[in-house]
């Protein structure tokens, strides 16, 4: 998680230097999206002890803290970083959504790769791969 802080050193701090703050807090939007994705790729890959939900949860409650205490009370000395939509809430939104989805991806693109059948429970958004076996592989 140090390396998701020093993105936020690095575009913020960069990013205002070189740009506006709107564009600044832009790309920070984006990258932390990306590097979302990123983390919860190695998670899933090494670890997967939780449910997709409970991992995006967890990634999503673990940064709102962080960002709570450490960057609003300690840095920024203000709380008022969080009444804007596109500065925490958007963000936040992104971070969930790119770490649920990345393991739905993932699943699909493995039932694909290996030949598999993925089953999509709608009603309950949970994925499940049912391996067939194929005696011409």
């Amino acid at each position: 998680m140090h390396f998701w802080y020093g993105h936020f050193a690095a575009t913020i701090g960069v990013g205002m230097v070189v740009t506006t703050v709107e564009n600044a807090i832009m790309a920070h939007a984006i990258f932390t999206t990306i590097i979302a994705v990123i983390v919860s790729l190695i998670y899933y890959s090494k670890f997967n002890y939780t449910t997709t939900l409970q991992t995006a949860t967890v990634f999503v409650a673990f940064i709102i803290i962080v960002d709570f205490f450490g960057v609003a009370l300690l840095i920024n000395k203000s709380l008022e970083m969080f009444m804007s939509p596109f500065r925490t809430w958007i963000p936040f939104m992104l971070i969930f959504v790119a770490t649920y989805l990345t393991r739905i991806f993932e699943k699909i693109c493995l039932a694909i790769l290996f030949k598999t059948d993925l089953h999509i429970h709608t009603c309950s958004l949970v994925l499940s791969l049912k391996v067939d076996s194929y005696p011409h592989l």
